[in-house]
């Protein structure tokens, strides 16, 4: 990908190969380009946590076996997406992304471009810096740093 695409317009190639082959024309509105980030974790999601999504969409509690089972869990209505809940879930704030990061697997090829692109824009501050910006919007398990490093290689 190229470094001179913004981030929005990164999300929205990556969606747009996914979902159509090579991308095209990236000069959509700022609503389009939320939209197709809003589906590339959705679909993300789906492919890495689907027990999961069930069990919170039926009201039940994430299984024990999960990777997933020590974080308080929710589904986000609005998106579709499970964030992680937690004591801050009854504080009225316009930015629940700061509040309740949505979950990403470390190892989903989403996750990778994801942390490329974070560490384009950071202009390469290391892994821990890269990993505390990604940390503001999304979880990603604690083997993130080790993900990061094996991209680097």
């Amino acid at each position: 990908m190229s470094h001179s695409l913004t981030h929005g317009q990164t999300w929205f190639e990556a969606t747009k190969q996914l979902l159509h082959g090579a991308a095209t024309d990236l000069s959509l509105p700022q609503s389009d380009l939320r939209d197709a980030e809003s589906l590339l974790l959705q679909h993300s999601q789906a492919e890495c946590f689907q027990e999961e999504i069930e069990c919170l969409k039926a009201g039940q509690p994430v299984k024990l076996g999960s990777k997933l089972s020590m974080l308080s869990l929710e589904i986000d209505p609005a998106m579709g997406l499970i964030r992680v809940g937690g004591r801050f879930r009854h504080l009225e704030t316009s930015c629940d992304m700061e509040i309740h990061p949505i979950v990403l697997d470390p190892s989903h090829v989403v996750t990778k471009l994801l942390i490329k692109d974070m560490d384009e824009r950071l202009l390469h501050p290391g892994p821990d810096r890269v990993f505390a910006e990604t940390r503001c919007q999304y979880w990603v398990n604690i083997r993130f740093p080790n993900t990061y490093r094996r991209r680097r290689l």
